[in-house]
């Protein structure tokens, strides 16, 4: 920042869009930083909303922050309530809308967003999904400056997780949530006062994609075994899942893994005992719990289910 650090007695205050249990931590570290959160906006409720956003209204009952639930803040009356709460800063954890220009101008030092990548890369709305798709080893979560151009503005800090290549888009998001509450808890007592710096990210060294759609998880079985335990891994729960055609039967696949088998042609079935194996591109995809008209398979069923189909090949 231009302006000189404060000297920690003067308020602070911040208004908040949280989401999900994200937005309840960033709101608790807020706190312990010594900002005065002047209101907050919570997810909108609804049947697709995470259920997480219970989690952000218990905090500010607890702490008596004045808490409204909406799934669009940037409306006309909202945001002249962000007005009146006369703002030092804005913060931005997982609520699902993104505060406009006519908010973002409002604070007086600025607006910051957790994104769970390490910016520039993956700028965009799934970005953990995205990363395992990649077959990325590393991702992580920045802290950032809210600018109209969404995910462009400069980088407070950042910080790295790791991948594992068992890792599913929900187990790595619990990591980079990990990851996310240290770094505020390191970088937020200095913003408290003002101490800290803005460095401006290099866009034309970035990736950008499209929201991912349920379509997306569909299985082309000449990609190599890796990639398509990647999709798997990517769409497994709490998403719509990986699937493929069995005959007339749609297979969606929650858990699967890589097996060394090389003889299998794209998309065939073949029993290794009591074990499954679908032939790919590459290598060859064991199944581990898949789903069929609403019914789980896995262990002892899971074979019965193939051998029924014996003969079938995956489209």
């Amino acid at each position: 920042m231009n302006e000189p650090p404060l000297t920690g007695r003067e308020p602070m205050r911040t208004v908040v869009f949280a989401g999900n249990a994200l937005g309840a931590m960033g709101i608790g570290r807020l706190l312990d930083a010594g900002f005065e959160v002047s209101l907050v906006f919570a997810q909108g409720e609804g049947p697709d909303e995470p259920a997480g956003s219970a989690l952000v209204q218990e905090i500010c009952t607890e702490r008596q922050i004045p808490c409204v639930s909406t799934r669009d803040p940037n409306q006309f009356g909202w945001v002249e309530r962000i007005r009146d709460a006369r703002p030092d800063m804005l913060f931005h954890f997982a609520h699902r809308s993104m505060p406009r220009a006519s908010i973002l101008s409002v604070p007086k030092h600025g607006s910051f967003g957790l994104h769970p990548s390490l910016l520039p890369q993956y700028r965009c709305p799934d970005p953990v999904r995205r990363a395992i798709l990649k077959g990325e080893r590393r991702t992580g979560v920045t802290l950032h400056e809210l600018v109209v151009e969404p995910y462009a503005g400069a980088v407070v800090a950042s910080k790295e997780v790791e991948i594992s290549t068992e890792d599913t888009a929900l187990s790595l998001t619990r990591k980079i949530d990990l990851a996310a509450d240290a770094l505020l808890a390191a970088v937020l007592p200095r913003m408290r006062v003002l101490d800290f710096s803005l460095t401006p990210q290099d866009l034309s060294a970035g990736s950008r994609y499209q929201a991912l759609a349920p379509e997306d998880g569909g299985i082309s079985w000449d990609r190599p075994a890796r990639e398509i335990h990647a999709l798997v891994r990517a769409f497994t729960r709490p998403f719509s899942g990986a699937f493929g055609l069995l005959g007339d039967e749609m297979v969606f696949f929650w858990r699967a893994s890589c097996a060394d088998d090389y003889s299998l042609a794209p998309g065939a079935v073949a029993f290794q005992g009591e074990t499954v194996l679908v032939g790919t591109g590459y290598g060859s995809l064991r199944p581990d719990e898949i789903e069929v008209n609403g019914r789980l398979y896995s262990g002892s069923t899971l074979p019965r289910f193939f051998k029924a189909h014996e003969g079938n090949a995956f489209q």
